[in-house]
C-alpha cells in the first residue's frame, strides 16, 4: 500500500503497467541518423566548432528526424525534406534558417560517404528582404530620451549612438576599439568633476570616430586603406569649449602619481601624441578589415652611448638592426649544426587559411606524428602547434597525455586563469629551457603572427608614411611568402619569421653544448621561400620527407569515393565527387612527388586517368574512367 498522500477521493497503489500499442520495430542493416549525428558532432568539435552551433543543428535536425519518423540515414529524401518544412508553422525567415541548419548536417552525411547526392542543393526558399530607411534626427532623438543619461552607462552609450550617427563609424568598429579604457583606469581616481570626466570621454570618442570618418576621403578602394594621421587637435578645434575641458582633464591625468598599468600609461601618450602631432600613426585598414590606428616608434638606444646587443637572429633581422644604426658583428657558432642538427621538411599547406574547418589537414600531421615515434624509440619528440589548435591534435593523439599536462594545460593559479603568460604553444617558447630535454620538434605550422605586428615594426622602422597594406585578397597569409604590397614589409615579415623559427628551433637540445645527441627538426608547411631561406641561415640541406604511407591510404580512400560516383558516367568532374575529395585534390596536385602517387594508384586500383585540363576553366581537373 502507498504511504503517500491521497489525492481526491481514490488513492491507488501499485506498478504502474505499460500496454504496448504498437508492433515492435524490426532492426535493419544501415546507418542510424543518432549514431551519424554523434560522428558527425564529435567531428564538428575537433575542428574547433562552438558548442552554441552544434546543440542548434542538433535541436533542428531530431526535429526533422522525428517529424518525418525517420530512423535511418538512407531513409531521408527529397519528398522528407519538403514534407518537413511544409508542416513547420514558423515564419519564412525562421523556416530559412532551419533548412540551412538541415542542409549543413546533410552536407556533413554526404562528406562521410552515407549519402551519394546532395538532392537538397536544389531546395530554396525565398524571402523578401526588407530595406530599413536611414533613421533621421528626430528618430536618434526619441531612442536618447529612452535611455537614462544620468548613469555612466547610460551616458557612454548615448554618447556612442551620437558618435555613430555623426560619423557614420560602423558600429563593429566602435565596439571592439579600446581608445577609452586607459582614459577610463585614469578617471577612477582623479578626483575630477563627474561631468568634465563624461563630457571628455564622449569627446575623445568623438574625436577618435571623426578621425577614422575623415579618412574614407582619402581611400583608394573600400577594402584598403593605409594613410597617415592628422592632430586631432584640428579636429577638436571646431568644438572650442569641449576641448578646453578636454585639456584640463589631460593635464590633471598627467601629473597623477596614482599606480597605473604600464599599457594604460602606454595609450594616454600615444594619445597625446595623437592629439597634438601630425603622422603619429597610421590609419589601417585591409579587405574589409575594421579600421584599426597602429601606433609605433623606434626606441633609440644609442642614445645611451654603446650598446653591445648578443642576437642569435641578428643576421636574419638585420634590416631592423641597420635601420637603427647598429652594426652587426658575425661571432663563431658552437652548436655544430652540420653534425648535430637534422630538419626534415614535409609540403603540406598549413596557414591558416587552409588549417580552418580541415580537418584532414591535423589528421595526417597527427598520424605522422605518431609513426615518427613509433618508428624510432629513442626520439623523444614534441608537437608544437598553434594555440587555438592545442586541442585538436592533443584529442588525435600527436600531444601526448603527459606532454598535455605539463605543457599545455591551462594553468590556474589563485583562481586567476594563467593560460597566455604559461602554456606553451607556437608564439610562446621563449624562455621554455625545459623542452631541452626534447630531442625532436615538430612545428605544426610556421609561427606566423598576425599582420598588425609586421606593420608595427615597419611604421617605427620607416615612419607613417609607408604603405602597410596586404595584397589585396591577402587578408589570411595563404602560403605564399609575399604578404605585403611594400617590399619592405614583406622583408620585415620573413627576417621576424625567421627569427621565431631559429629560436624555436634552440629550445630543443641543439642548445646543450655538452653533447653530441642529434637534434631532429620536423616543419609542416609549404612558404617554400621562408623554408629556403631557413636552409640559407642554417647552411644546411633539408631532407623534403614525403608522408607516403600516410598519403597512398589517403589516396586510396579517396579515389575508391571518386570511382563509386562514376555510375554509368564515362567523365566525372571532381566536384561532383564531393567537397572534401576536392579540396584534399587541389591541396596536393601541385606537389609533383604526391601527383606521381596519386596518379599511380588511381590507375593502377582504381581505373581511373586524371586529365588536366589547365587554362582558366573552374574545374579543370576531370576524372575518366576506361
Amino acid at each position: 500500500m502507498s504511504r503517500g498522500r491521497k489525492k481526491g477521493v481514490f488513492a491507488v497503489s501499485g506498478d504502474v503497467v505499460v500496454m504496448p500499442t504498437k508492433a515492435k520495430v524490426l532492426e535493419r542493416e544501415g546507418m542510424l541518423i543518432e549514431v551519424a549525428l554523434d560522428t558527425v558532432f564529435q567531428q564538428m568539435r575537433i575542428a574547433g566548432n562552438r558548442q552554441r552551433t552544434i546543440d542548434s543543428y542538433q535541436y533542428i535536425f531530431v526535429q526533422f528526424s522525428t517529424t518525418c519518423k525517420l530512423r535511418y540515414v538512407e531513409d531521408i529524401t527529397m519528398e522528407a525534406l519538403y514534407y518537413y518544412l511544409d508542416v513547420l508553422e514558423v515564419s519564412p525567415a525562421t523556416k530559412l534558417i532551419r533548412l540551412k541548419s538541415t542542409k549543413a548536417v546533410l552536407s556533413k552525411f554526404f562528406n562521410n560517404g552515407w549519402i551519394k547526392e546532395k538532392f537538397w542543393n536544389s531546395i530554396h526558399i525565398k524571402i523578401d528582404k526588407e530595406v530599413k530607411k536611414g533613421a533621421k534626427e528626430s528618430d536618434i532623438d526619441k531612442l536618447l530620451e529612452l535611455i537614462d543619461q544620468t548613469s555612466f552607462v547610460g551616458f557612454r552609450d548615448a554618447g556612442a549612438i551620437k558618435l555613430m550617427y555623426k560619423t557614420g563609424i560602423r558600429i563593429r568598429t566602435l565596439d571592439e576599439n579600446n581608445v577609452l579604457d586607459w582614459f577610463d583606469e585614469y578617471a577612477k581616481n582623479s578626483g575630477i568633476e563627474m561631468y568634465k570626466l563624461k563630457k571628455s570621454r564622449v569627446t575623445v570618442s568623438y574625436a577618435i570616430g571623426q578621425l577614422i570618418a575623415n579618412s574614407y576621403k582619402n581611400r583608394k578602394t573600400d577594402d584598403t586603406l593605409s594613410i597617415a594621421t592628422t592632430a586631432l587637435s584640428e579636429i577638436l578645434s571646431m568644438i572650442p569649449d569641449d576641448y578646453e575641458i578636454l585639456k584640463y582633464v589631460l593635464n590633471v591625468f598627467g601629473e597623477m602619481t596614482y599606480p597605473i598599468d604600464y599599457k594604460y600609461i602606454n595609450r594616454f601618450k600615444w594619445f597625446k601624441q595623437l592629439l597634438e602631432n601630425n603622422g603619429a600613426a597610421v590609419i589601417n585598414r585591409d579587405n574589409s578589415r575594421k579600421d584599426v590606428v597602429i601606433c609605433s616608434k623606434k626606441l633609440d638606444y644609442l642614445q645611451y652611448g654603446s650598446v653591445l646587443v648578443l642576437d642569435g637572429t641578428a643576421r636574419q633581422t638585420n634590416i631592423i638592426y641597420k635601420e637603427m644604426g647598429f652594426e652587426i658583428k658575425p661571432l663563431k657558432n658552437y652548436h655544430n649544426y652540420e653534425a648535430r642538427l637534422k630538419v626534415q621538411h614535409v609540403n603540406i599547406k598549413t596557414t591558416q587559411g587552409s588549417r580552418n574547418g580541415d580537418l584532414a589537414i591535423f589528421n595526417t600531421i597527427s598520424e605522422d606524428i605518431k609513426l615518427l615515434r613509433k618508428s624510432n624509440l629513442e626520439l623523444n619528440l614534441l608537437l608544437l602547434p598553434d594555440k587555438k589548435d592545442i586541442e585538436k591534435y592533443y584529442k588525435l593523439g600527436a600531444i601526448t597525455e603527459e606532454q598535455y599536462a605539463i605543457h599545455f594545460q591551462t594553468v590556474v593559479s589563485d583562481g586567476v586563469n594563467q593560460e597566455e603568460s604559461m602554456a606553451l604553444n607556437l608564439l610562446n617558447t621563449t624562455g621554455q629551457n625545459e623542452l631541452s630535454k626534447y630531442n625532436g620538434l615538430a612545428l605544426a605550422n610556421l609561427p606566423i603572427r598576425h599582420p598588425d605586428f609586421y606593420k608595427s615594426y615597419a611604421i617605427a622602422l620607416y615612419g607613417t608614411e609607408i604603405n602597410i597594406s596586404l595584397k589585396k585578397g591577402k587578408q589570411k597569409n595563404d602560403g605564399n611568402s609575399s604578404w605585403f604590397e611594400s617590399k619592405k614589409v614583406n622583408d620585415i615579415y620573413i627576417g621576424l619569421l625567421l627569427a621565431d623559427i631559429l629560436q624555436i628551433i634552440h629550445r630543443a637540445n641543439i642548445r646543450l653544448l655538452n653533447t653530441k645527441e642529434q637534434c631532429n627538426i620536423y616543419i609542416y608547411s609549404d612558404i617554400l621561400t621562408a623554408i629556403q631561406q631557413l636552409e640559407v641561415s642554417l647552411n644546411l640541406d633539408f631532407e623534403k620527407r614525403l608522408l607516403s604511407k600516410t598519403f597512398e591510404t589517403d589516396c586510396e580512400s579517396y579515389f575508391k569515393e571518386a570511382r563509386e560516383k562514376f555510375g554509368n558516367n564515362h567523365e566525372l568532374r571532381m566536384g561532383k565527387v564531393s567537397n572534401g575529395f576536392k579540396k584534399w585534390f587541389n591541396r596536393h596536385w601541385d606537389d609533383s612527388e604526391k601527383r606521381i602517387i596519386m596518379e599511380k594508384i588511381a590507375e593502377s586500383k582504381y581505373k581511373i586517368h586524371i586529365d588536366d585540363l589547365g587554362g582558366q576553366k573552374g574545374k579543370i581537373l576531370i576524372l575518366s574512367a576506361f
